[in-house]
């Protein structure tokens, strides 16, 4: 310690020592801490918790997007609800709208929208860019995806007895027992949608080339197929 007889603090060898020592050990102790800071920026990002957070975020915007082998859109098959093709002789219902597969610019700038402005995780908006952002070559989401097919393929040869849905549906307006269906992907237009001039169209109408006789067996083996394929069919039912 500085004294009126010995100079100012730092003038003696001893207490240059002392002070240097203790210069080393603050600088110690912040490039510790800086190390350990730097550490726990650069903590290993897991890829599930990106790839799930992208599926939240469409699924959020009301896509519905699935695992698909080659699929359109970098291993995905992505569709939304939406009015079905207006075909002559059908009228649907406004609350119709089956899921189908995205096929407008549109849609492609409303997942883009998605990403960049609705999405506040840059790692997730840099996982994802290839979705919205193709670019020739792999890609993080490529090589995740494919892994995942992999594993995908191991389960479906594993679970042979698993229940599938594929979303269809023989009874839209639910005048068999079941509930009206809004959003399927498959569909067989309710009676009801049908003009009513097409209610007088008969078998022999439409397959005109067949005698009447093999028309009545053409009859009972799509009738018993459609039993087959259906609980909600009755007996008889083409």
């Amino acid at each position: 310690m500085a004294d009126p007889f010995s100079g100012t603090l730092g003038s003696t060898k001893q207490e240059v020592q002392i002070l240097g020592e203790a210069k080393e050990r603050r600088k110690a102790r912040t490039f510790g801490t800086k190390n350990e800071n730097e550490k726990e920026k650069k903590a290993p990002i897991k890829v599930s918790e990106l790839y799930n957070a992208g599926i939240k975020l469409l699924e959020g915007r009301g896509y519905t997007i699935e695992l698909q082998e080659g699929g359109d859109h970098v291993n995905h098959r992505i569709m939304k609800p939406q009015p079905p093709e207006m075909v002559a002789g059908i009228k649907y219902p406004h609350s119709f709208n089956p899921v189908q597969d995205i096929s407008t610019e549109q849609d492609f700038a409303d997942i883009e929208a998605a990403f960049l402005a609705g999405c506040q995780d840059e790692n997730v908006k840099d996982f994802w860019t290839p979705l919205f952002k193709p670019k020739a070559g792999d890609s993080d989401l490529l090589s995740f995806t494919q892994r995942l097919l992999k594993m995908k393929r191991v389960n479906q040869t594993k679970n042979i007895h698993q229940i599938l849905n594929y979303g269809h549906t023989f009874d839209p307006a639910g005048r068999w027992g079941g509930e009206a269906v809004h959003n399927p992907r498959i569909w067989v237009p309710d009676r009801s949608w049908f003009d009513p001039a097409l209610h007088d169209v008969t078998f022999a109408d439409v397959f005109t080339i067949f005698p009447e006789a093999e028309q009545e067996m053409l009859k009972l083996i799509l009738g018993r197929v459609g039993v087959g394929r259906s609980n909600h069919l009755p007996p008889g039912r083409t």
